[in-house]
């Protein structure tokens, strides 16, 4: 089994995990190995170039390395009939779920307004505004917007909505379609 690594990322990571249990499976990193585009049965990829995954004649699947495959769907060129894979690491998922509570909390404790107001030595306080009544907006009720949603629930806020392209029911979220 030949597999072919086409992105930014550090490939080290998935060499390893390959070697460890798919001892069978050659990886090739694109940009660094020479590769016979002819003889990759797999790809995994992050935003490959447009065009690119097309020029792999037998190839027998494609897994996306990050949690959104619309770049990859962008790509006309993209084979239709390879199937695609999100992957979903957990430890992406935790982060991401992070990452969009870490701004949500930014905003809600008004941290940019104190950030302004540091760098002219203004240490003016404001009034801490409640959960409860703060109205958050997920744009996408995956996975991970899933999680960000119980997260969120988790501290407190109340009035949470959230949009999704197939119908969710969510306790304690306002789901829309």
């Amino acid at each position: 089994m030949n597999v072919a690594f086409i992105s930014a990322e550090n490939p080290t990571p998935w060499q390893k995990a390959l070697r460890r249990y798919l001892p069978e499976a050659d990886l090739f990193v694109w940009g660094h190995d020479a590769i016979d585009k002819d003889a990759i049965d797999y790809a995994l990829v992050w935003k490959p170039e447009p065009g690119l995954l097309a020029s792999f004649a037998n190839l027998k699947g494609i897994f996306n390395l990050g949690a959104g495959v619309d770049a990859l769907l962008q790509d006309q060129t993209l084979p239709r009939q390879i199937p695609l894979v999100r992957l979903v690491d957990p430890l992406l998922s935790s982060g991401m779920v992070e990452y969009a509570v870490h701004w949500v909390l930014h905003f809600h404790r008004d941290m940019h307004v104190y950030a302004r107001q540091q760098r002219v030595q203004d240490w003016t306080q404001h009034a801490n505004a409640t959960t409860k009544n703060r109205r958050v907006g997920i744009l996408g009720l995956g996975e991970l917007g899933q999680n960000v949603a119980h997260a969120l629930l988790l501290l407190g806020f109340e009035n949470i909505a959230g949009w999704s392209r197939t119908a969710k029911n969510l306790p304690g979220v306002q789901c829309f379609t």
